[in-house]
């Protein structure tokens, strides 16, 4: 016969699995009631607020990049704003690696890079180890630019203007041009950049007829800053102008080019959004 002791034993493992059946069913019971609660209940406290913030976190960075679209070409080299204007005019979306960038926007001076970005944003995503690129395109008003990580993680995003970047920027480069006291070149001056990216465009017989001695730019090379084009031609020729660097100073030459091919160049030009557009030189007698 079994004592009395054993038969208490067995009583309370019996009572014990009971119990933790219940227990079990009861949390099962109030999983199942908060699921079916949880597109009503408050979303109150620290863990929703990192949920929601991670969550518009997300959806700005898909809408930022749903707005990129496929056409994203990358540049290693952007001379100054109007170069970049131009790209833009032509690439949807670019994308420059961080270094790039800072040299860009060094080579920019205190002024126009202030318009474009503040420095003290700068030099905040500068400090910041994960940035790697910017991705820049433009919208009907602004320039917008996207600072990201390493996997297209957005870190930063700022956006500028383009009628005050853009009327500033073009007022700076003319406003203290060696061209602008010429009536010929007011308002036609462009950098190097713009203009070798058009020159080179043409094909040999139209390059031949703009610059007939090559060698010319093979001889300035990185010294050529600037070039202008004459608003008039004369017996189907026009007057170009380059600024060439000459230690701390500039020296002007000019040379003539065929009208026709001097027309298929500002065509280019003017195809790569160049600001404001060029007409094709009026005829003028001599």
């Amino acid at each position: 016969m079994k004592s009395k002791p054993f038969r208490m034993t067995l009583i309370v493992l019996f009572a014990l699995l009971i119990l933790e059946g219940l227990t079990d069913f009861i949390e099962i019971g109030v999983g199942q009631y908060m699921l079916a609660i949880n597109g009503v209940r408050p979303k109150i406290g620290r863990l929703w607020d990192y949920e929601g913030l991670d969550e518009q976190g997300q959806e700005k960075v898909a809408g930022l990049m749903q707005q990129l679209g496929p056409d994203t070409t990358q540049v290693t080299h952007i001379e100054d704003l109007q170069d970049l204007m131009g790209m833009l005019s032509v690439h949807p979306t670019i994308i420059v690696k961080r270094d790039h960038f800072l040299t860009f926007y060094r080579s920019l001076g205190s002024a126009s890079a202030s318009r474009m970005v503040e420095p003290a944003a700068i030099y905040n995503i500068s400090r910041h180890p994960s940035w790697k690129r910017v991705r820049m395109y433009k919208t009907e008003s602004q320039l917008v630019i996207l600072f990201l990580d390493g996997r297209n993680q957005l870190l930063a995003d700022h956006y500028t203007p383009l009628d005050l970047l853009l009327r500033d920027e073009y007022h700076t480069r003319t406003e203290f041009s060696p061209f602008e006291s010429d009536p010929r070149f007011t308002g036609r001056v462009m950098s190097a950049r713009q203009f070798l990216d058009a020159f080179d465009s043409l094909t040999p017989e139209r390059r031949e007829a703009v610059i007939p001695d090559l060698y010319k730019l093979i001889e300035w090379g990185d010294r050529l800053m600037s070039v202008a084009i004459s608003r008039f031609s004369w017996d189907g020729q026009v007057t170009l102008a380059f600024q060439i660097r000459q230690g701390a100073e500039y020296e002007l030459k000019e040379s003539h080019a065929e009208v026709e091919a001097v027309a298929s160049l500002i065509t280019k030009l003017n195809a790569a959004g160049r600001v404001p557009p060029l007409m094709t030189p009026i005829e003028k007698e001599q």
